[in-house]
């Protein structure tokens, strides 16, 4: 796999100069990819035969070399170009094995005991001004903010105390979604 720098502008299917601009605080744009046969062969397997993240990113890959900017790509896939730019970095420097997924094998899921558990949701069912907040609502992020400051837990997502609120959802002191 080479770069290439080309000088050609366009949108669609027409090659643009993406090196580095040398500007202080813009990452370095990648520049075109030139592949080998073997390189793109190997690309266009596991866009047509891959679980649907991993084609997806091979698809992306292809698709610049084919001259697309990541504007362009990013619009395609629905990303965001920095999105394209992340991973044609790791395309770069690590070949296929950059187009996996960074957190493969690797679990994160914390498990919160059952005396955590009813901690959040006593809280969470609680004036949050009568815990020293404030603000009278609780929002996720809020809670969140909340139970780390306290030292109830050391770190949760968002997404976590979802899941653990959905088994008693709280009554009162939540805002409300728009127009319910």
């Amino acid at each position: 796999m080479k770069l290439a720098a080309s000088t050609s502008t366009g949108e669609l299917g027409s090659h643009r100069n993406e090196v580095s601009s040398g500007k202080l605080g813009c990452a370095p744009r990648p520049a075109l990819l030139s592949l080998s046969r073997a390189e793109r062969s190997d690309l266009e397997r596991l866009a047509q035969h891959h679980p649907t993240g991993l084609a997806r990113r091979a698809q992306l890959i292809l698709a610049r070399t084919d001259g697309y900017t990541l504007k362009t790509i990013g619009r395609r896939f629905g990303v965001h170009p920095d999105t394209v730019r992340r991973w044609l970095v790791r395309y770069g420097s690590r070949g296929l094995a950059g187009l996996r997924h960074g957190n493969l094998g690797k679990s994160r899921n914390l498990v919160f005991d059952t005396p955590i558990r009813e901690e959040i949701r006593r809280r969470a069912n609680t004036d949050p001004t009568v815990l020293g907040e404030p603000f009278s609502s609780w929002s996720l992020i809020k809670l969140r903010d909340h139970l780390m400051r306290r030292e109830v837990v050391h770190t949760i997502s968002h997404e976590s105390l979802r899941q653990i609120l959905r088994t008693d959802p709280p009554q009162r002191y939540w805002r409300m979604p728009r127009g319910g």
